[in-house]
């Protein structure tokens, strides 16, 4: 038990200052009970001040007792304390004490770590298992989420790539709904005006590279490189990572500001769109109007930009790859549209059938006024958010706003090819 206490000292899990209280060796309940029941004044008694850090240290024996006498007080007392040291216990006592913590009414999210076989247990109960390549053999680590080499990478993984990943992992599922909503959103405003038909207004190509070419690599590279704020100022301010965890990302709130951003992107769309084309009189000098194909493709184009603009407004962190994704899927677009709709045309490439799409991008970007109504359909579809980023950041920033706005050059994002003190602190970081 020493060593144990020892180990939680050296690691800060015990603070010099904290004052320890020990339930050790007791197989009485009553004496257990009166033992919390005291340790429980005493915690009660202190929880608004919280001047006086205490610390509990449980074996094996008593938390037997105690789960078979008094588990609620137990788990009040525990609750209480600034840090709980069980040592000596069973595999199955180290998975009890987790299943305790995970089914309280709080709902908390549990994280248990270890690198051997007696540990699989706990490992598996926890929502979250962390498993440390040790010389006590590999069980831990194939039965865990995450694995890593040493102890002390663990407050890395925590408040860095956790933190990275939660935002990523958040903005990439709303972003989904967000943008096939954007999508489909035009078409389903037309039923309104065709007589709920069921004839579509994207030609082929359309459909079939909306999710395959023209939106799935800006959102996996943001997925996979975003960093909304450099990993040194999350390793050295680890609030950074409860004030992201309470902002609850993945609520129905946020899902429902991107719902609401989604049907007002399909309303400008649509307006902008079907008044261009009804009881049009013609956009060039040749006075020749656009049909269904006209109105799908302006509509499709308008999409493209909207939803690619949007990724890019949310993106933090840019590199090289960025940049390609982005930009690189909005010039593809142009390309592979005027190549399809060259290809679609039988007089260019000689073909014995033809499309009712031959054409129709080539035409449609001779006019003018496609221009004109694209720029302004763009604009309006990202006003609103933009507005309510600088709203946000600037009236009612959180304390990863501040750091970003007030401190631009204090912490910059390190990269890979930098100057030699970026790559100095990098190292430094991944060696910790």
């Amino acid at each position: 038990m020493e060593t144990a206490v020892n180990i939680s000292q050296s690691c800060n899990h015990f603070t010099a200052s904290m004052k320890l209280h020990f339930l050790t060796a007791r197989r009485d309940g009553e004496s257990c009970r009166q033992t919390l029941n005291s340790l429980l004044k005493l915690l009660e008694g202190t929880s608004r001040e919280r001047s006086q850090t205490y610390g509990l240290i449980v074996d094996g024996t008593s938390l037997a007792t105690c789960f078979n006498t008094c588990p609620e007080l137990f788990l009040r007392t525990t609750l209480l304390c600034t840090a709980v040291l069980c040592c000596r216990l069973s595999p199955l006592q180290k998975a009890k004490v987790v299943r305790m913590v995970k089914e309280h009414k709080t709902n908390p999210v549990t994280l248990a770590i270890g690198d051997g076989a007696n540990d699989v247990s706990m490992i598996l109960e926890a929502n979250v298992g962390v498993g440390i390549f040790g010389k006590e053999g590999r069980q831990a680590v194939r039965s865990c989420d995450f694995a890593i080499a040493r102890f002390q990478y663990l407050r890395n993984l925590m408040f860095v790539h956790g933190h990275y990943y939660y935002r990523r992992i958040a903005t990439v599922v709303f972003y989904f709904f967000y943008k096939n909503v954007t999508f489909v959103g035009p078409a389903i405003c037309f039923l309104f005006m065709n007589g709920y038909s069921p004839q579509t207004i994207y030609s082929e190509l359309q459909l079939i590279g909306f999710n395959l070419m023209f939106s799935a690599l800006p959102i996996i590279s943001y997925g996979l490189f975003e960093q909304h704020l450099p990993p040194t100022l999350l390793y050295e301010k680890p609030s950074l990572y409860k004030e992201s965890a309470n902002t609850n990302l993945l609520s129905i709130k946020y899902f429902a500001a991107w719902m609401a951003l989604a049907v007002w992107n399909c309303f400008v769309i649509f307006l902008f769109d079907f008044s261009l084309f009804y009881d049009a009189g013609g956009f060039n000098s040749s006075q020749r109007v656009g049909g269904l194909w006209c109105y799908g493709t302006v509509a499709y184009t308008c999409v493209i930009f909207v939803i690619n603009i949007m990724i890019a407004l949310r993106t933090r962190y840019w590199v090289w790859f960025t940049h390609f994704t982005i930009w690189g899927t909005l010039i593809s677009y142009v390309i592979i549209s005027y190549l399809y709709a060259l290809w679609t045309n039988p007089n260019v490439l000689w073909l014995h059938e033809t499309n009712d799409a031959a054409y129709v991008f080539i035409f449609l970007f001779s006019c003018p006024v496609i221009y004109l109504v694209v720029a302004i359909v763009i604009i309006l579809c990202i006003l609103p958010p933009v507005l309510v980023m600088l709203l946000q950041h600037h009236m009612y920033p959180m304390e990863a706003d501040k750091f970003r706005i007030y401190y631009p050059t204090e912490y910059t994002p390190i990269k890979r090819h930098g100057s030699n003190s970026s790559r100095a602190n990098y190292s430094t970081l991944m060696e910790e």
